[in-house]
């Protein structure tokens, strides 16, 4: 069973939406005043994302301009049209194929769960008993575009699906999860030194597949690209002029490339690390009698141009976010 049309329609530059979906710790759920404060801070992130993906779809050729030049190569003989199209009506099939082979149970998950819907949801959690100085999973909220589907489990959040382009024009999209913790204030450890030392991980299970054709001069460039960011950020909330404020006291950012296809006429897999470190922070500044807060977002960065040219989970993205201690650096 393939995705119906509905599920691969899509503009040529999509922006994610507000948070969609999220679920929080039935007993350590997190303060709406501090919820709200990351709020803020997410919808600056996001804005520059946006201001910057935007740039680089007008960088792109239109799909007019295309069009042109293909029409100057007909007339001075240089191309022949017969061939160029079937070129291109080949490229989509064979993506079509492939999207036919994936097994049901996956591509028939974006029918069956309320994704792109606000929703709160609890779900029980069996914790090991507190490790003094850990940090404590309080919420966690994740994005995924129309042509996806996040579905959160005892297990993780599973992500399925993917864009596949049937057009020239360049498709500017992504998924992402962001995971928040506390630690309370009667639980930072003293520091002699003032600082500490924080290194968090993920567990990434799956991988994601590309595909791309072969270009010529109808149908251009042809892309598959996917970059997945990892951040680690450590706020405290302090008392600002609307109420609490986030105070970042450390950030750290972190870019791998996982598919960068140009033009390659392949397919091409990349598995997930099961055990993916999260750029560790060292850090100072604590104010004692303030909790601590630390946020950990996993994003993926998706570009997909030229028709037949895709970018999927495969067969999923699962993500699971481990609790870990705080370290005092003597």
């Amino acid at each position: 069973m393939a995705l119906s049309e509905s599920h691969l329609e899509h503009p040529a530059h999509e922006v994610l939406s507000q948070i969609e979906s999220y679920v929080e710790h039935p007993t350590h759920a997190m303060p709406e005043q501090v919820a709200s404060g990351f709020r803020a801070v997410q919808h600056a992130e996001r804005t520059e994302r946006e201001r910057r993906d935007a740039m680089m779809h007008l960088s792109r050729p239109t799909q007019e301009e295309r069009e042109a030049l293909a029409e100057a190569a007909y007339s001075a003989g240089v191309l022949n049209r017969g061939l160029a199209e079937a070129r291109r009506s080949l490229s989509q099939r064979r993506s079509e194929r492939l999207l036919d082979y994936k097994p049901s149970e996956i591509l028939e998950t974006p029918d069956k769960v309320p994704f792109l819907s606000n929703f709160v949801r609890y779900r029980p959690i069996v914790l090991s008993p507190p490790v003094d100085h850990t940090f404590w999973w309080a919420r966690s909220d994740w994005e995924v575009p129309g042509h996806m589907a996040a579905v959160d489990r005892t297990d993780g959040l599973h992500f399925f699906g993917g864009p596949t382009q049937h057009s020239g024009d360049l498709f500017i999209t992504g998924f992402s999860m962001r995971s928040y913790y506390e630690l309370q204030a009667n639980r930072i450890p003293h520091s002699p030194s003032g600082l500490y030392f924080s290194n968090p991980h993920l567990n990434l299970v799956g991988g994601v597949e590309g595909l791309t054709g072969d270009s010529d001069i109808l149908t251009g460039d042809l892309w598959s690209k996917c970059w997945m960011h990892r951040d680690q950020q450590i706020f405290q909330f302090g008392f600002g002029p609307n109420g609490p404020a986030p105070i970042m006291l450390a950030q750290g950012h972190e870019v791998e490339t996982l598919i960068f296809e140009e033009n390659a006429d392949r397919l091409v897999h990349v598995p997930l690390r099961a055990f993916q470190p999260m750029p560790a922070l060292t850090f100072q500044g604590v104010n004692s009698s303030l909790s601590l807060w630390a946020r950990l977002e996993v994003r993926f960065d998706i570009q997909v141009e030229g028709a037949g040219s895709l970018l999927w989970a495969d067969p999923e993205v699962h993500v699971q976010g481990p609790q870990w201690p705080l370290h005092v650096i003597n």
